[in-house]
């Protein structure tokens, strides 16, 4: 705290000695301790969270100016961006309403969301929202005296996860880096780690080339869902108990479901005090039992508008609900809802309703296959069809996958094409980039064209 109180004393100076309303700044991070005392400091200022997509069709008075990036970090998609906005045009967004610092309904914090499109957009919180937020994951999700948390501190989830803590009363364990992160867990006595999927596969590499065990009493994943090949490589490593949360920067935590089989991974799991769900039609009635629709959620902290430009559609947000773009259904039997997949990987074969993230599952059920994601290309008539890509230490034989996927899923499903690749490219929270991906495997396929010819 004394780190986080400094770092805040420097900005202001910092601030008042360039009198303007915008801190244009370049940080240079020596190691990921100091990345979080930065990060908290400026957020503590009034910083917003990152973005690591385009913010070209946000307000001016939106737009990243401060940045922050590990010294590690190569390029500029990876870089970190924090922006300082100018609170006098914020407060004009209410007009009506003399603005008070003070005050629990004035902003308190904007976050940069990626929303169900990919492009990059903001939502405010208010101190209420954020207090309420707070209260949530201290009442509703798994608590322990220390927590470690691996992911960005000034994400949404990584700064209400350090509020949770210190709310509680607990202690917040960081470490320097990924070298660090298992000494660290031995050394502060961490009993719960929070972490996305992206950097939980880094420290289970990190785990098996030193071959130690992760010893910690209980994990969350958030940020995105935890597939089978994680949840097979974490049970090997560690003995915690595994919970997934799902929410979402305009949301909040809606809900938290402790995974003890491979039956529960796709399930939504226990609602948050005030959450309500409903799986609907393209109209917006709800379905039957057993049939899929459009998640739609519902909480009392929840965002209802993202702060774009006026010509910018607040895709998502309709009649009072926020619609996550996930895919799913309501099983009679188990009495969960069943989370299926984003609409946007849905494909039309011929009729018949294929869904990207399944081809992916049974890929990597394989035991030869590392990682799998699908993707549409378009033959020459311009229709969709499906390509997949994976990547394996081993020599595959494809035709065996080609069956596998056909077997299970049906001939719809079975891939133009399967492309085997050095990695498929993720986000940070471990969802698929698929648009790049697609770049990726032409690419690759053209060049094994070219090498062929050669010979």
């Amino acid at each position: 705290m004394r780190a986080v109180r400094g770092g805040c004393l420097y900005l202001r100076e910092f601030k008042k000695k360039q009198q303007q309303d915008k801190l244009i700044a370049d940080i240079k991070i020596v190691d990921r301790l100091d990345y979080w005392i930065a990060s908290l400091s400026c957020l503590h200022e009034g910083i917003t969270s990152f973005t690591l997509w385009p913010t070209s069709n946000l307000p001016e008075y939106l737009m990243p100016t401060f940045s922050i990036a590990e010294q590690n970090v190569v390029g500029d998609f990876n870089a970190t961006h924090l922006a300082w906005p100018n609170f006098d045009a914020l407060c004009s967004l209410n007009a009506d309403v003399d603005y008070h610092a003070t005050d629990a309904e004035n902003i308190a914090r904007v976050f940069f969301t990626s929303g169900t499109s990919g492009t990059s957009k903001a939502i405010t919180l208010s101190y209420n929202q954020l207090s309420d937020r707070t209260v949530i994951r201290a009442t509703n999700t798994i608590n322990f005296p220390c927590a470690l948390p691996f992911i960005s501190p000034h994400s949404s989830s990584g700064f209400q996860t350090v509020l949770k803590q210190w709310a509680l009363g607990n202690s917040v364990a960081l470490a320097n880096n990924l070298d660090d992160v298992l000494a660290t867990i031995s050394t502060k006595q961490v009993q719960h780690l929070i972490s996305s999927p992206s950097s939980l596969k880094l420290l289970i590499q990190q785990c098996e080339l030193k071959g130690q065990y992760l010893e910690v009493d209980a994990m969350t994943v958030l940020g995105s869902a935890v597939t089978l090949q994680l949840f097979r490589k974490l049970s090997v490593l560690t003995d915690a108990t595994i919970f997934s949360q799902f929410g979402s920067t305009e949301t909040g935590t809606c809900a938290i479901k402790k995974i003890t089989t491979e039956n529960d991974l796709s399930q939504f799991g226990m609602l948050c005090p005030g959450v309500q769900v409903e799986i609907v039609d393209h109209n917006g009635m709800p379905v039957e039992a057993g049939e899929t629709g459009l998640l739609r959620i519902r909480t009392p902290y929840m965002s209802d508008a993202y702060l774009s430009a006026p010509s910018s559609a607040n895709l998502g947000f309709y009649n009072n609900w926020f619609y996550s773009g996930d895919l799913a259904m309501f099983d009679s039997v188990t009495n969960d809802i069943v989370l299926l997949g984003k609409e946007s990987e849905v494909l039309n074969i011929g009729g018949a309703k294929v869904l990207l993230s399944q081809i992916d599952d049974v890929l990597i059920s394989h035991e030869y296959v590392l990682d799998a994601a699908s993707y549409i290309g378009y033959d020459e008539y311009n229709y969709p069809e499906i390509y997949t890509a994976i990547t394996s230490n081993f020599q595959v034989d494809t035709s065996v996958l080609y069956d596998l996927i056909e077997s299970r899923l049906g001939p719809p499903c079975k891939p133009k094409q399967i492309v085997i690749l050095s990695e498929i490219p993720r986000t940070p929270s471990g969802k698929p980039k698929r648009a790049l991906l697609r770049e990726l495997a032409m690419t690759t396929l053209k060049n094994k064209q070219h090498n062929d010819e050669q010979l």
